[in-house]
């Protein structure tokens, strides 16, 4: 089925976004948390379905960094929809391919890596649902390779639910009509994993341990995140070596740890001085951040943004008078 560009409807919420700072602004959710790769101009878009037992959203994303807590009465499948991806999807430290089926229950996080833009649905569905001989995933968010023809029908379905909760919203309306396409995507998923492979599950495995230290190293930072952060002291802490964390960041983040720290402080003064009002002083954001260097923090401001500190302020306040 050819893509579209989904419309509102009484069964279908839409938000679109053409700018980083717009998008992050939105986020109201304590359980997610993005970084963006870079500022400026994106083209995302989320469309949300609501279903009797959880939602199904549409979404095409850009180049970013994203944490989800999935809680424990959740589970969450995400199908990649790009007919040609031209960027790399990683979640907890596995790569997602065109024949890629994510399957996760909660309670768990998923720390996932996109390089650019990308085009997918995920279903947040009640944990119950999965008890249909689906594979074991414990507390894992795992990536399966499943049949290509099982995947077509998943995709096909679920293009045709959009295109219909977009264009002829009445032939959703009704609870039943909704749970009989609810019905229809369980369906499509049973196929789909009848056939996946346990090695599937065992290479999930492998990056747990590298997981749980970024897990611990973020707990750090997010209480710590205004003072140094050294990585012989952070290894000495978490009982692991510095190769060790810096092995753990580049399967799971990308990225060392100090470029990581670097960016995750940058994106909190800039959404604060997006938030601020006439009393914030960026000096005072700065120094909150870990940065004790004013002449450094600029910048590598101007370097991540095109603009100085002083510029987000003075624009964020022009906006709201």
């Amino acid at each position: 089925m050819a893509h579209f560009e989904p419309r509102p409807s009484s069964v279908l919420t839409v938000a679109r976004y053409t700018d980083v700072d717009e998008f992050r602004t939105s986020l109201r959710s304590a359980s997610a948390e993005v970084l963006p790769a870079r500022a400026g101009p994106i083209s995302a878009m989320q469309a949300v379905l609501p279903l009797p037992d959880g939602e199904a959203y549409l979404l095409r994303t850009f180049a970013r960094t994203v944490d989800v807590a999935l809680p424990a009465n959740r589970l969450m499948i995400i199908v990649p929809l790009a007919e040609d991806p031209v960027s790399e999807t990683v979640v907890n430290g596995q790569v997602l391919t065109r024949s890629s089926l994510l399957l996760g229950r909660g309670p768990g996080h998923y720390r996932m890596i996109e390089t650019g833009e990308g085009l997918g649905v995920a279903l947040l569905l009640n944990a119950r649902l999965s008890d249909r001989g689906w594979p074991p995933t414990g507390r894992m968010i795992v990536r399966f390779d499943a049949p290509e023809p099982a995947l077509a029908t998943l995709r096909q379905l679920v293009w045709r639910a959009f295109a219909v909760a977009s264009y002829a919203p009445a032939q959703l309306a009704a609870p039943a009509l909704r749970l009989a396409l609810q019905e229809q995507l369980l369906a499509a998923l049973d196929v789909a994993f009848a056939d996946v492979r346990s090695g599937d599950l065992m290479h999930a495995l492998s990056f747990q341990t590298s997981l749980h230290i970024v897990d611990r190293i973020e707990e750090i930072l997010e209480s710590e995140l205004g003072r140094p952060i050294y990585s012989n002291e952070l290894a000495a802490r978490l009982h692991v070596s510095v190769r060790t964390i810096n092995s753990a960041m580049s399967k799971i983040r990308g990225t060392s740890l100090h470029r990581y720290l670097r960016a995750r402080r940058l994106w909190s003064v800039r959404r604060q001085l997006l938030a601020g009002d006439e009393t914030t002083q960026i000096k005072a954001r700065a120094l909150a951040n870990g940065f004790w260097h004013l002449s450094e923090f600029s910048s590598q401001y101007v370097r991540t943004f095109g603009e100085h500190p002083s510029e987000t302020l003075a624009r964020a306040l022009a906006q709201r008078r």
